[in-house]
């Protein structure tokens, strides 16, 4: 019997690091809990979703780290919404905000560019470098800001 409310409690906390979805600021106490939370309301596949969801994540880099990760949503690449530069950019950000890099389109259809964004592993290696540290933005003007990560 104690492996099985052992097995529940480890499911609870699966459960738990996904239930947020940046309501009552989850960042705040999600790490003692679980790995990943919610730090925005659902992305859309547009420019303006996506800048202003990597904004909103951008407060929170405090409390990510290794085994702490924001997550600002799922990535929109491949759904037709952006063009093949905010895609790249979308993906680029993603990575630097060492956000899950959880692909939302259907990768049964995807595009050849798509694949070839999603799939970079220079990116993809600045996602998982070892220190964990969230890229954040250090310069707001204009419309576009800029993201600065320490490596």
């Amino acid at each position: 019997m104690r492996n099985w409310a052992k097995k529940i409690q480890e499911e609870w906390r699966v459960l738990k690091k996904r239930l947020a979805w940046g309501e009552d600021d989850p960042a705040l106490c999600a790490g003692n809990v679980g790995n990943s939370w919610r730090t925005t309301d659902d992305i859309n596949d547009t420019w303006a979703s996506m800048t202003s969801i990597a904004d909103v994540n951008d407060k929170w880099a405090a409390y990510a780290g290794p085994g702490r990760w924001n997550d600002p949503d799922m990535l929109e690449v491949g759904n037709g919404g952006m063009t093949y530069l905010e895609y790249r950019s979308h993906f680029s950000m993603w990575a630097l905000m060492k956000a899950p890099l959880l692909i939302g389109c259907d990768v049964r259809n995807m595009t050849v560019e798509s694949f070839e964004i999603l799939s970079n592993k220079e990116v993809i290696a600045v996602n998982q470098d070892p220190l964990g540290i969230q890229g954040r933005k250090v310069n707001a003007t204009g419309i576009d800001g800029y993201l600065q990560k320490h490596i």
